[in-house]
């Protein structure tokens, strides 16, 4: 029997791990490929992990990464008091969406964020992968929605 796991994981432990995930979910989810290559900037986020300000948890079926969640852990501009964890990327290979994966980094995630001391938590949903319905159901309300235009 095979076994989900998630934790923390530095960008280091991941990285090289998670290349073949993130094209996957890049060709999955991503608007104007042509005009914005798939190009991750690794120093910028082992510095912001250094920093303390980089979440990331690695969900894995027998050692083999199957998807992610990382956020940036931030104190909002609007109210320097209050840290929050703003979802960067979440993915689960679509082989495994159907499994507990995608809700046991959801919960890893509130639960490591809540031990940072945040106050709150923001997921980005892209259309093409939806699970709002899933957040509302556990509490989550629509703050705001987000559009994009390529210049």
């Amino acid at each position: 029997m095979k076994s989900l796991t998630v934790a923390v994981e530095s960008v280091a432990q991941m990285w090289d791990d998670m290349q073949a995930l993130l094209v996957e979910h890049w060709n999955e989810i991503a608007h104007n490929k042509e005009a914005i290559p798939l190009a991750p900037d690794r120093s910028r986020y082992e510095s912001m992990e250094a920093n303390g300000r980089l979440l990331a948890i690695a969900c894995r079926e027998d050692g083999k990464i199957i998807g992610y969640s990382v956020f940036c852990v931030l104190y909002h501009m609007h109210y320097m008091t209050s840290l929050v964890g703003v979802n960067d990327v979440l993915f689960v290979s679509k082989e495994f969406r159907k499994t507990r994966a995608g809700l046991m980094l959801k919960r890893e995630s509130e639960k490591r964020l809540k031990e940072l001391g945040a106050v709150q938590i923001v997921w980005r949903i892209k259309p093409e992968n939806d699970w709002s319905k899933i957040l509302t159901h556990d509490g989550y309300e629509v703050l705001e929605t987000a559009f994009s235009k390529l210049l």
